[in-house]
This record gives structure tokens, sequence and C-alpha cells, in this order.
């Protein structure tokens, strides 16, 4: 009775492998004094039923997936780890300092914040992996508009089958840019787009958390869709080694379609395009973020890039050098970021301007600038509060 199998379905529970384990990842014994018929968290989550007399207590430890510092590839231990804690519930995966390689882009999952016992550094195995951590992929609901939603109004009647917390993009063929422009279009993207956050839903109207900063009239519409974004987690004291390839774009860190994500220090080398790049996120925070560009031909990256309609992000210290940009927000045309407030941003040998927002942003605020080539910010509400500029 007392058996506990290494391999079964993470989403089930059942095993499918039939390898007994006779010791916990740490090296001690797994016997009757701490076995009971199958695991138990102390959230009350069990596989199967039953419990065991090791109970956690939210914070699990790398050693127990098998995941240390160099022990070769640990993409698919790492996996494993996101996708177990998150389905118990998240809690905090603390790892040892040390460098661990990827050898497979790791999807990171809701709930669980990545720590580590000191700075741990991640870096690609054999140079070839283009994104170390990237976010899941979501299933987007188009809906058709029916009523005018105006930037008064925090209701839209309209069909759907959202729920509470979910996020809804109202798209408009109006520029964004028409109030400036001349009436020239300056690039394809920059068009009238903006994410909602739902909080309440029913078969026939949708209740946002706020009204729209934009207007978005039946007459204009150019799509709405909305999707269920991951919430919560985090991640600190990490060091991301890129590929420094110039023939494909690379990542640190992907957060796409999160609401609730804390970051606390990373940093960030040799990545051509963004050490962090947020795309449709909300409520994303960080402490301090440090981006070297690499060499002289990946000058293009970002050490921080916003796009594609996030709101209500907040950064403290981004450091950069050798990048394009320190900081810059813009995206595909998919919707306007918006609501941005970083403080200290500073920029050594910056290709381009220190601090940047492109056309289709609203509402950054970037304080305490210093660099050697400005700041250079379009689009609508706009704000620098104290810069220091070395040059350029």
């Amino acid at each position: 009775g007392n058996t506990i199998y290494d391999n079964f379905d993470r989403f089930t529970g059942v095993p499918f492998n039939a390898d007994v384990v006779t010791q916990w990842f740490d090296g001690s014994p797994m016997d009757d004094s701490k076995v009971d018929n199958c695991i138990y968290l102390k959230n009350k989550t069990s596989l199967g039923g039953g419990y065991s007399k090791r109970n956690f207590d939210g914070t699990y430890k790398g050693g127990w997936f098998g995941i240390l510092p160099n022990s070769g590839n640990i993409s698919q231990q790492l996996q494993l780890a996101y996708d177990l804690i998150s389905l118990f519930g998240g809690g905090t995966l603390l790892l040892e300092a040390g460098t661990y390689s990827f050898g497979a882009t790791v999807t990171i999952r809701g709930g669980v914040y990545l720590d580590g016992e000191g700075f741990m550094q991640f870096t690609p195995l054999n140079n070839t992996v283009a994104v170390l951590l990237t976010s899941p992929v979501k299933t987007v609901t188009a809906l058709t508009q029916t009523n005018d939603l105006l930037s008064n109004q925090t209701t839209n009647t309209i069909a759907n089958t959202a729920i509470l917390g979910d996020f809804v993009r109202y798209k408009s063929t109006r520029r964004f840019t028409t109030d400036w422009d001349n009436g020239v279009e300056i690039r394809p993207g920059y068009v009238d787009g903006e994410i909602l956050k739902i909080k309440t839903a029913t078969s026939t109207t949708l209740e946002f958390e706020n009204a729209p900063f934009l207007n978005f009239p039946v007459s204009t519409q150019d799509g709405v869709e909305f999707f269920t974004p991951t919430k919560g987690g985090g991640i600190n004291n990490v060091d991301f080694i890129g590929i420094s390839s110039t023939n494909q774009n690379n990542y640190g860190l992907i957060l796409n379609t999160w609401d609730g994500f804390k970051i606390g220090t990373l940093r960030f080398s040799n990545f051509n395009v963004a050490g962090l790049q947020i795309n449709k996120c909300m409520n994303v925070s960080w402490d301090n973020i440090y981006t070297i560009g690499g060499t002289s031909d990946l000058g293009l990256n970002y050490g921080v890039s916003i796009n594609d309609g996030s709101k209500y992000i907040n950064g403290n210290n981004v450091r950069a050098k050798g990048c394009r940009h320190v900081i810059a927000g813009g995206g595909t045309g998919y919707a306007i970021p918006m609501y941005v407030d970083v403080q200290n941003v500073i920029g050594e040998a910056s290709v381009s301007h220190t601090a940047d927002a492109h056309g289709n942003t609203a509402f950054f605020t970037y304080h305490n600038v210093v660099g050697n080539n400005g700041f250079r910010l379009s689009g609508i509400g706009h704000r620098v509060v104290k810069a220091v500029i070395n040059g350029g």
C-alpha cells in the first residue's frame, strides 16, 4: 500500500510507470515514517487521496525535482516543477545559487514564485535556446460588438461567454495618432485598441473594473476578443545569459497575457530583442533590472519592452548598457499600452534614446532618467520627472 511512483500524469495523478521510488529527491529515505499511500500538501491538495507525513508549507526546493546547479540540462525538471506547483495551488520554488543550463524553453505557470538562495545564472545549453522562459499560450475567443463603448462607460452590452477576471480587447479602425499626425498614417499599428479587465459578466453584458480611456463606437469597430490571463507568481535573483545571435530573435523572459506578476532582481545580457518583454499584461512590477546589450551588433535590444495593451506596470530601477533603449513602449498594434510608472532609468552607452515610447502608447511616466542619449516620447499623456542627459 505504501508505494510512490516516479512518474504520474501531472494533471490526474494516475501512475503510468511502475518504477517505485525509495527516497526523496534530497536523498532522505522514503519509508513508512514519511509515506502513507500518496503525496499530501499542506494546502490540502493531494494526488489520489490519502496523505504523507511529509507536509509542505508552500516552499518547494529545486533538489526535490532534480533541479541542481551545474547538472546539465534542467529544462524538463524545471517544467515539471512549474506544472506541479501551479497545479497544487502555487508556492515558492527555491533553487540553490549556481549555473543552470536550458536545453529547451520553459513555460512558467501561474502562482509560482521562482527564487534563488543567492544569484542563479540561467544559460542556453550549447548556445541554442533563443528564449529561456516564456508564458502559456492562451485560447482567445472572438466577440461581435453590437453597441458603442465610450470612454465614460464601465459596461457594454455584448453577447459573450467571459467570466470574472478575464481580459477583453476592443479594437477600432481609427488612428490613435489622428490628433497630431496631420492626416498621414505613421505606422499601421498606431490604431485605437485597449484591454479591459472584467469585473462581472452575464451572457449579454460585460462590466469592467475601469472605464476605457479610448472610444469604441460600432461604426469603427475592428474586432473584440477575450481571454483568461495567467494569474500570480514572480521571479527573483536570476542572471539570464543570451545566445548572442544576430540572425534570430532572442529574449530572456517573455510575459504574455498575465495578471499580477512580481519581479525582484533580474539581470540580462546578450539578448538582441529584449531582456524582459511584457505583452498583454496587467499589474506587473519589478524592483531591479539590469541589462547588458552584448557585442556592438546586439545594440538593437531593449532592457525592458512594454507592449500590446499592457496596463498598470510599475518598476523601480532599470539600468542598461549598450542597448538601443533602456526602456521602451509600443507593440504590434494589438492595443495601446497604458499607465506605466518607472522610477530611476539609467543608461550607459545607449545606441538610441535612454527612455522611449512609441506613438501607440499612453500615460508613461519615467522618473529620474540618467543617460547619454536623452529620451523621446510620442503618444498621449507622458511625463518625465527629472532627467540628467550626458549628450545626444
